[in-house]
């Protein structure tokens, strides 16, 4: 067999003692791993989704990871009041993620016209995300706290921020939702005989059957992290909360990460 010598950049045709190979990488994306790609957003059907939560005020009733206290999902679609506690946020533009009445992924951009409201043209039954696409002029992100409401607060982003730092999601029509990792942290801690501990629950509404039930309940102190083998996969038209309470009076701090995937159901 032939063997190509790189020293001399020859071809050795007769020579049965040289036994090297030349192999190069063209440097294409083409072969970059299966997850880069899905976070380029190269694979068609799927989505990373990353959920970032975040809460001063846990005490000894669970909550969402949000702004404001516990929430509540909206019972039916409804038009949105935008607004800023900060009348220099005028003119900043804000993207709403969400889902209409059939679970469908729906958003519009909306432009702030500082403490006063603005109205969505859009109906929203759920409410995914909510972010700062543009700020002000000579602003870098929000200057106030932005509040997306009708009856009740739906998502809030806090100044300076830029996004909203919730902890449920809403799972689309024809989608599947499948949670790889969690990481959910405190820097709050006591020691001695009674040490405090932190309590975390996932609860999963399925508004295809009407049935509502606790996933899991755990306790941790520190840090609480999962890696999992296999993704829990949550299905079509299901709203997921990941919910924290001390085990004493707070207020407490608690952080979460989590990434999962978004596919479509009709995927390959």
């Amino acid at each position: 067999m032939a063997t190509y010598n790189t020293a001399n950049s020859t071809l050795q045709s007769g020579n049965k003692t040289l036994f090297e190979m030349s192999m190069q990488h063209t440097g294409s994306l083409y072969s970059a791993p299966w997850d880069l790609q899905v976070a380029r957003g190269k694979v068609p059907g799927v989505t990373q989704i990353n959920i970032f939560g975040y809460s001063n005020t846990v005490s000894t009733t669970f909550v969402d990871l949000w702004e404001d206290g516990q929430y509540s999902f909206p019972a039916a679609t409804q038009t949105m009041n935008v607004y800023s506690s900060s009348a220099s946020d005028a003119g900043a533009t804000i993207l709403i993620s969400g889902l209409n009445a059939n679970y469908d992924m729906i958003s519009e951009t909306v432009t702030l016209a500082g403490t006063s409201n603005v109205s969505t043209t859009t109906q929203f039954l759920r409410v995914n995300s909510m972010q700062v696409v543009t700020a002000n002029v000579n602003q870098i992100t929000n200057i106030g706290a932005i509040t997306l409401k009708n009856a009740a607060n739906v998502a809030m982003i806090h100044p300076q921020v830029g996004r909203m730092q919730n902890s449920w999601y809403s799972v689309p029509n024809n989608y599947s939702f499948y949670v790889r990792s969690i990481n959910a942290f405190t820097g709050e801690t006591k020691t001695g005989a009674t040490p405090s501990w932190f309590y975390y629950r996932v609860k999963n509404h399925n508004n295809i059957t009407g049935m509502h039930y606790d996933v899991l309940t755990t306790s941790f102190q520190n840090e609480y992290k999962v890696q999992r083998t296999n993704p829990v996969r949550y299905t079509q038209k299901s709203d997921i909360e990941w919910q924290f309470k001390s085990s004493e009076n707070g207020p407490f701090t608690v952080g979460l990460i989590l990434e999962g995937l978004l596919i479509s159901d009709s995927a390959p």
